[in-house]
């Protein structure tokens, strides 16, 4: 029979795989459409699920480990039998080790951070515990170890140690909850089990001590629940999409589940007892060799990719996770079928191509309109001016306003080629994030500003702004053009008023520009901010249109 604690360690490893299929799934059915907006994204979700399993599983180990310890414990306490201890000398080598990795592995999140903390030095507190309770019965014999147990210190220490390996996994299985009910429901339907069982036997020890009988009773129920729960988790590997296996230290498959014919075309007893090496890529298998080494050396292997030769001669890309039982001596892996990965990953290479030859395109552009196009509006507003300085007096009315009609065009035509430029380097021409300190970029601002403001009459009220990460350069335009907008589009024989403030709220920056100007109708929200979307005319209000497209192309950066 496998050892209960060996069943317990299989559960969560099938639950924890099984979660991590799901999400990986979803997250490969929405990466067609993710991948633009955030190419990393996948990469973080798949990371984090694994990390996230890893916290799960460490915690599970504390829970047994320290369960096997107590009842362990409590077995010589009664019996005085030192045999009792090996099981707890056993589960000590693994309990602290555990505690501290939980610590590590939830250095990134400080509320689960402290729990860890909590959980570590309640740990510590509990295995003190222990070996005083072992120390004493060694020392003054059964009555007084009897009195150490219903004292109630060891059970509030076990109590305070699941409560916060309770409250650590509902973290931790909070961010997967959405697309993982199914794995979740199973998996604490389990954990619930679990745990009634070690709470039943934690009583039956403090309240009964002679009856050692029923320990052993509520021993082999829990046993018989983790048995079932086994047969429950072969019914899923028989019909699991992803491919799941054994294979022996020879190297040749000993249990493979039907997934393998939908994946690769052969049926499970066609592999059977042959070597894995057979089936792979001949370009592959020194890597694959290399992977199968590490693992029979006590390694988990995650995500190690390889390719399989298909029945029909084709090449089957496969991401493995396997680890080694060296109790069992037999490889367990679970092997996916990445085929369509491999297909979006070329179209986010082609994307990025495709989107590089823009971004040069877009450069060139910039590099034309600053010198080539510049060029020959220069001369035509020159040449101007000097046709109206030398004839301008001939001229009648009509000629001489055809001349400042060309000579205001002009002035436009450059006007608008450098706002397009500008818009245009939001991006080519983008500084590294630096820490900027925003009340100082609206003192600036204000500084530049301040004839037009005075020539308006207005009022700037400018509250408390935060430092944040930004492009220094970037932030003074995107100021300088909502303030002066507020200066420009005011109502006519009233003074404009600005007001501007900021509220940091940790990972987003709240900024607010108000204004008692004109103002514009919510309809045309979307409008304003685009290219050469204006709601006056140049009669009313200057401008080219591209000022807003600035400041949300700034903004979305």
């Amino acid at each position: 029979m496998i050892p209960k604690e060996m069943n317990i360690r299989s559960f969560f490893a099938s639950r924890g795989m099984a979660a991590c299929f799901v999400l990986a799934i979803l997250v490969l059915s929405g990466i067609s459409w993710m991948v633009y907006q955030d190419m990393q994204e996948g990469a973080k979700t798949k990371l984090w699920v694994n990390h996230t399993y890893e916290v799960i599983s460490e915690i599970g180990t504390v829970r047994s480990k320290l369960a096997d310890a107590e009842a362990s414990q409590r077995g010589y306490l009664i019996t005085g039998d030192e045999n009792y201890l090996d099981v707890y000398t056993k589960a000590l080598a693994s309990v602290k080790p555990s505690a501290e990795r939980i610590v590590q592995l939830t250095d990134d999140n400080p509320n689960e951070h402290s729990r860890a903390v909590d959980l570590q030095n309640t740990v510590e507190e509990k295995l003190t515990r222990f070996s005083e309770g072992i120390n004493l019965r060694r020392k003054s014999g059964f009555e007084s170890a009897r009195l150490f147990v219903l004292s109630g210190v060891g059970k509030k220490q076990m109590d305070k140690i699941r409560d916060l390996a309770d409250e650590m996994e509902r973290t931790e299985k909070e961010l997967l909850k959405q697309r993982t009910e199914e794995s979740n429901a199973n998996t604490d339907w389990t954990l619930i089990t679990f745990s009634a069982g070690l709470l039943v036997s934690f009583v039956l020890l403090v309240i009964a001590f002679l009856m050692l009988n029923q320990q052993i009773v509520v021993r082999r129920r829990t046993e018989e629940a983790l048995t079932a729960a086994l047969e429950k988790e072969h019914v899923l590997a028989e019909t699991a999409a992803d491919v799941i296996c054994t294979i022996n230290a020879e190297g040749l498959f000993t249990a493979i589940n039907p997934a393998c014919e939908k994946i690769w075309g052969y049926r499970p007893e066609e592999m059977i007892g042959r070597p894995f090496v057979d089936f792979i890529v001949p370009g592959d298998i020194d890597r694959s060799n290399d992977a199968a080494v590490r693992i029979f050396a006590g390694e988990t292997e995650t995500d190690f990719e390889n390719r399989y030769i298909h029945k029909n001669g084709s090449a089957v890309p496969v991401m493995w996770s396997a680890t080694w039982s060296e109790t069992q001596k037999l490889m367990f892996c679970i092997a996916r079928d990445i085929t369509e990965r491999k297909l979006a990953q070329e179209k986010l290479e082609k994307f990025a191509a495709e989107l590089e030859r823009s971004n040069s395109e877009l450069q060139d552009f910039a590099a034309v309109a600053s010198h080539d196009l510049q060029e020959p509006l220069r001369k035509i507003q020159s040449f101007a001016d000097e046709l109206k300085t030398s004839i301008g007096a001939s001229l009648d009315e009509e000629d001489s306003d055809t001349l400042d009609r060309m000579i205001a065009a002009a002035g436009r035509m450059r006007t608008l080629i450098n706002d397009l430029l500008a818009f245009s380097r939001v991006t080519t021409k983008a500084k590294p994030f630096a820490t900027v300190d925003l009340g100082t970029v609206v003192s600036e601002v204000l500084s530049d500003l301040e004839a037009r403001t005075k020539d308006t009459g207005g009022h700037i009220e400018v509250g408390h702004l935060p430092t944040i990460d930004a492009d220094p350069m970037q932030m003074r335009q995107l100021f300088q053009n909502l303030i002066g907008n507020g200066l420009k589009f005011h109502r006519p024989g009233i003074a404009p008023v600005i007001t501007v403030n900021g509220q940091n709220g940790g990972s987003q920056c709240n900024l607010t520009i108000a204004d008692n100007g004109i103002g514009f109708d919510e309809k045309y929200l979307d409008r304003i901010f685009t290219v050469f979307q204006r709601l006056h005319g140049r009669n009313e209000f200057e401008g080219t249109g591209i000022g807003l497209a600035i400041c949300r192309k700034i903004v979305e950066r």
